[in-house]
């Protein structure tokens, strides 16, 4: 009781709204806050932390792969794969795909770099800056200023040289780290359900809920974020390559790999990954050797080639992956890349966005735990939220965070009760949002029947929602002038419940 009241109270002084985003500032400051410091901190330990970091990542982008693997049968047998001999596929796959690919692509990338070194060195790089200049002087750009762009840019160009051979001559340093990341890895993989069950036993049952959605939501946006940007990274890089091997530029290889890397910046990398290609390309054009055989046209075709694959892939794949794997706005997005950056760099860029994911999912977490859903954003219920059942939290209380109380005689704590008890609220506009809701379903919640106060009794809708989620029986209640009408209706089928 006294917990109830207290839960009451509290949920009747954050309906005012100015203390409400008084709340909410102080609680973003609070966070900012504390990502800045966790930040400074770990960055004196950042190549460390970077192995178990990139570990985890690793992990976390096999796993869609390791759980489809793990129900097919092995050859010649009757019973499936499982898990650990899943895993041991996925990993073996990884290591014939790196030692193919070091043996393929080492080789020659090791001679292209040898070959920018004599080339930056050499009278083709001089002409091309000779050529850079002119151009710059009929733009009628100042001398001082010309002076500064050609030293910072063969500084940057050396830089980069000189670290591509530190590259190349600490090659076994690298191959020691990647195995170590590998193995890591394998761990996270083969016994991260057991790891992540030790933390869930620290919390309390009341909590586990909330907890379980937590750790779905960290791995859908960091697994999902990753996935796509390695897509984007591929298919840019690949055509990169590609192209300028088509018209037998020198670097192509190289280029390759500096664009697709590029491409796993957000945003910033973008633009940067225009740059290898067209350079290479207006070199060869102005040279009077020329290798490729368009001549001088070779990097405006080259240019109008890159940018229209990049425009294809971040304005079709990048948004789909950032609204579905990551949730955020866009500009949070920028922002969340921005802030990482100061932080950490290129990484913090980099993995900013997934950070700011999660960041997204506790607030939301947060505040679902104190404020009701109807009063959230209106006075009345507004499109669909999943209904928290009181009673059923109040007796799951009463039989102790220990134990969880189960309806009928033989079933397993927390499986058949009649109602979830989380509180958390959703918004679809369309059947496809409604199919994404019934996939999160069991995230939050181990019961078998899921109960929708649904304002507009659409039977779409309903039965959209229903073919997305897993739950044994789901039933949609309307409101308002729908009052009457009532769905019920059950998956074709079903995949069970208490995962």
């Amino acid at each position: 009781m006294l917990r109830q009241s207290s839960r009451t109270v509290v949920r009747e002084v954050l309906d005012n709204r100015w203390l409400r985003w008084l709340i909410i500032l102080v609680f973003l400051i609070v966070a900012t806050w504390v990502v800045g410091q966790v930040g400074s901190f770990l960055m004196q330990y950042l190549d460390t932390f970077l192995l178990f970091f990139i570990a985890w990542m690793l992990a976390f982008t096999l796993r869609p792969l390791a759980e489809k693997l793990q129900e097919e049968n092995l050859p010649g047998r009757n019973h499936p794969i499982g898990w650990v001999g899943a895993v041991n596929v996925v990993y073996l796959g990884v290591l014939l795909m790196l030692v193919l690919l070091g043996w393929l692509i080492m080789p020659p990338l090791v001679e292209q770099i040898q070959n920018l070194v004599t080339f930056l060195s050499g009278s083709q790089f001089t002409d091309f800056q000779n050529w850079v200049v002119k151009q710059l002087h009929d733009l009628g750009v100042q001398d001082k200023d010309i002076s500064n762009f050609i030293n910072t840019f063969g500084g940057q160009a050396l830089d980069f040289t000189r670290q591509a051979l530190n590259f190349v001559q600490g090659l076994f340093g690298v191959i020691f780290n990647v195995i170590i990341i590998l193995v890591l890895s394998y761990i996270f993989m083969s016994d991260g359900k057991r790891i992540a069950d030790g933390l869930r036993n620290v919390v309390p049952v009341r909590y586990r809920d909330q907890v379980r959605l937590l750790g779905s939501s960290m791995e859908s946006s960091f697994g999902g974020f990753l996935r796509g940007q390695f897509l984007m990274g591929l298919i840019y890089g690949s055509v990169v390559g590609i192209v300028l091997a088509v018209f037998h530029l020198n670097f192509a290889l190289l280029a390759a790999i500096v664009t697709a890397l590029f491409m796993l910046v957000p945003l910033i990398g973008y633009v940067a990954a225009y740059v290898p290609p067209v350079v290479i390309a207006l070199v060869d054009s102005i040279s009077p050797q020329h290798t490729s055989w368009a001549g001088s046209a070779s990097w405006w075709i080259i240019l109008i080639v890159v940018v229209v694959v990049q425009a294809l892939i971040v304005n079709v794949i990048a948004p789909k992956i950032m609204s579905e794997s990551v949730g955020v706005h866009p500009l949070v997005v920028f922002a969340a890349m921005l802030l990482g950056s100061k932080i950490g760099g290129v990484w913090g860029a980099l993995f900013g966005i997934p950070i700011a994911g999660v960041i997204n999912v506790m607030t939301g977490q947060f505040f679902n735990s104190f404020i009701k859903p109807s009063t959230w954003f209106n006075a009345e219920p507004s499109g669909w939220q999943v209904v928290e059942s009181i009673e059923e939290q109040d007796r799951m209380e009463a039989a102790g965070d220990g134990e969880e109380a189960s309806d009928e005689p033989g079933k397993p704590a927390g499986v058949g009760q009649t109602s979830i008890t989380v509180s958390q609220s959703f918004a679809p506009t369309n059947n496809g949002g409604a199919q994404e809701i019934g996939s999160r379903l069991p995230q939050m919640t181990r019961v078998s029947t899921i109960t929708i106060a649904d304002p507009s009794g659409d039977d779409q809708i309903i039965e959209a929602l229903a073919a997305g989620s897993p739950a044994a029986n789901l039933s949609a209640t309307p409101s308002g002038d729908n009052a009457d009408h009532k769905d019920e209706v059950t998956p074709a089928a079903p995949l069970g419940v208490g995962k």
